[in-house]
């Protein structure tokens, strides 16, 4: 007798069984220093602004390799933009070393308020309200779907959880720079991307819904190509599905062992953020971010268009010398947002957006946010695991979040695990695997099982 709920489960497991740096696969490494921010003329005295010294060890060091920031307090007052693989930012361990940024991106670049891009819906939103981060991780712009480095076509449908798919040219599929007979281990280099780009439904008509796999087969015989992972979608030719090479932006990038503070003000409000955000992750891959604390921010830790990438050990807080300690200190007190307020001082905890197999685990947030953990916007294969909060919500933030998992997460209050209203949007039919959620929440599972909870 088949148990389809228990292969359904499997089948979920082998999803998320690669996210996170190196797809689970290997360690993030301890990576060798090459630079230190004092030999660039940095003070860390919390007095001397050190911003040009910060920007100076970044555009000298090509990687790969560790700029250094010993122990003290550094002001800033630049956005710090890493476009180079392979280079890390680290601190004195022990939480010794604080990057102490005084100045918001409204304070650096202005505000024009179009929500960053500039469309009827962001009318009056700040430009900042999500992004992007004081510290950037940016990769290559990539193109648009159709000026991507296109393999091969899938000629025929297939179920989900299927690894062979039927493709219009198997000889592009054994290029040895994709895999031909032999396979590149290092998972640095992912070969290939399956993408749908007319996801049916919705407003979200046209973006890229992305799965990464290697290839660990290839058949002239019947044209077919083998992959190394499950599909976790159904193949449908409606739906145009594609082959392409792997884009993998930036790579093997991370910041470890800093607190990350930003200048003490109140929260301005829901689409009226400042721009007090922490760590962006862009166009990047095989990334680490682990022993952060950032303080005092709107959107703490974004990760955008990434894949393969791992937040670990981590606090997301508030100093609490300048204001009252209920449950934070930048309560928008005026309710200058568009929702009234709810003892909220920060927009976004962690945002995670247009990503796959992306990794959060080891943390603990004690600010309220209104989005505290978010999937958004095609994500598949995001694990959020090991955290707890004063009130933490799960947030499926629109357009198609696929494949996600919460697990061992103590939620505090549990006044809004799922933080409706957004979760009316989760993708079609997707649902929980356990039934049983706190303060009387009950979902019932069914077939596709696009969510867990654990």
């Amino acid at each position: 007798m088949t148990h389809q709920p228990l292969l359904v489960l499997l089948a979920f497991l082998c999803l998320v069984a690669m996210a996170g740096y190196g797809a689970g696969e290997s360690p993030i490494p301890e990576v060798k220093v090459v630079a230190n921010v004092l030999d660039f003329g940095a003070k860390g005295d919390g007095k001397t602004d050190d911003s040009q010294a910060f920007l100076n060890a970044i555009e000298a060091t090509h990687g790969p390799g560790v700029i250094f920031i010993p122990a003290g307090r550094y002001i800033l007052k630049t956005q710090l933009v890493i476009k180079r693989s392979g280079i890390v930012l680290r601190g004195e361990a022990g939480h010794l070393t604080t990057l102490d940024f005084q100045t918001s991106l409204t304070d650096l670049f202005g505000n024009d308020w179009a929500g960053g891009l500039g469309t009827d819906q962001d009318v009056n939103h700040s430009s900042w309200k999500n992004a992007p981060g004081l510290i950037r991780f940016l990769g290559p712009e990539p193109h648009e779907a159709d000026g991507w480095s296109l393999l091969t076509k899938v000629t025929h449908e297939a179920d989900r959880h299927a690894t062979k798919l039927k493709v219009d040219s198997v000889s592009l599929a054994l290029n040895p720079k994709v895999s031909g007979g032999k396979l590149h281990n290092a998972l640095v280099h992912r070969p290939l991307s399956w993408a749908d780009d007319k996801m049916a439904g919705g407003s979200g008509d046209g973006a890229l819904l992305r799965f990464h796999s290697r290839v660990s087969a290839v058949s002239s015989e019947d044209s077919t190509i083998t992959l190394e992972r499950n599909i976790p979608f159904q193949v449908i030719l409606a739906a145009a599905p594609k082959l392409y090479r792997y884009m993998a932006g930036i790579e093997n990038n991370g910041i470890e062992r800093l607190v990350i503070h930003m200048k003490w003000e109140r929260y301005h409000g829901h689409f009226m953020e400042a721009g007090w955000n922490g760590i962006e992750f862009s166009d990047a891959s095989n990334c680490w971010a682990r022993n952060i604390s950032i303080l005092n921010s709107d959107n703490a830790i974004n990760f955008y268009r990434s894949s393969f990438c791992t937040v670990t050990d981590f606090h997301i807080g508030v100093t609490d010398t300048n204001g009252p300690n209920d449950i934070g200190c930048r309560l928008d007190i005026n309710a200058t947002g568009t929702r009234g307020p709810k003892n909220i001082e920060c927009h976004h905890g962690i945002n995670i957006t247009a990503s796959q197999d992306i990794l959060a685990r080891n943390f603990h947030l004690s600010v309220k946010c209104y989005h505290d953990l978010g999937v958004f916007n095609y994500t598949v294969g995001v694990v959020y695991a090991n955290g707890t909060g004063l009130d933490l919500n799960m947030d499926h933030h629109r357009y198609y979040p696929y494949g996600t998992l919460w697990s061992n997460l103590m939620l505090g209050k549990g006044q809004e695990p799922l933080h409706p209203p957004y979760n009316a949007h989760i993708a079609r039919k997707a649902g929980w695997y356990r039934e049983d959620l706190p303060l009387g929440y009950k979902l019932t599972p069914n077939d596709l099982y696009s969510n867990m909870l654990s």
